[in-house]
């Protein structure tokens, strides 16, 4: 929905007093801009056309600028804020003001683009999005146009498997995947090279030793009596 003639307030715009400046006097503008009757302005979200914005995703709006009136515009300023959706007073984020450098001339049309980042810290939901567009005309008035108000869903970022991050990450598993399969396999290796190196006992040759094994049992031998009786009669005789 787009508010033509919604009035816009430098201090909720989140504009510093010194980032616009009335030409007329050199001063900074602390009143409420409204929108020049002949401006009208309306958006494109590139890339998101249907207003769910993932969030930490850089979005894009294009916005058409119709003058079809008699008077030349300079665009100088494009900016937006994210604002709670039951209380516009709650300022969620501030995106960054871009400056523009743009000449639009009487029955002209430009589009100018305006990029912003919903912070990835955000939780998932529903917000009101204020954006606005300033331009001063051929006599040096400021005018602003609010070009989008109303809410739109922040979503969870969609997993890019090719992203730069990613890919690195899939590297370093992938690697150390790779050495753990490597180690895994040199030991292995190295099991089966000692287990061959080991010599197997030869059962059938022990068993063959065993069955003509013979035990030598050993018998002490007896004494010789006779000769023992005839050196004690050789002493008696003495």
């Amino acid at each position: 929905m787009i508010d033509e003639g919604e009035e816009l307030d430098v201090a909720q715009s989140s504009l510093s007093p010194s980032s616009i400046v009335d030409d007329s006097s050199n001063k900074s503008a602390h009143v409420a801009f409204s929108s020049h009757p002949d401006v009208r302005t309306n958006v494109v979200f590139l890339s998101h056309p249907d207003s769910k914005f993932p969030l930490g995703d850089e979005v894009t709006a294009s916005i058409n600028f119709s003058n079809p009136g008699k008077k030349t515009f300079s665009l100088t300023y494009a900016g937006a804020n994210l604002l709670s959706p039951i209380d516009d007073s709650h300022y969620i984020q501030n995106f960054t003001i871009q400056p523009l450098d743009q000449i639009v001339f009487p029955g002209q049309d430009v589009t100018v683009n305006y990029t912003f980042i919903p912070s990835d810290t955000l939780d998932p939901a529903d917000y009101k999005l204020n954006a606005w567009i300033v331009y001063n005309s051929s006599e040096g008035r400021v005018y602003a146009n609010t070009y989008y108000n109303n809410t739109f869903e922040l979503v969870a970022p969609k997993f890019d498997y090719l992203s730069p991050k990613n890919i690195l990450t899939y590297l370093i598993l992938l690697g150390l995947t790779g050495g753990i399969v490597y180690g895994l396999s040199n030991s292995s290796i190295l099991g089966k090279s000692k287990r061959k190196k080991r010599t197997k006992p030869n059962y059938e040759r022990a068993k063959m030793i065993q069955e003509t094994w013979e035990p030598q049992i050993y018998v002490p031998k007896k004494r010789n009596q006779t000769g023992s009786k005839k050196s004690a009669g050789s002493k008696k005789r003495k």
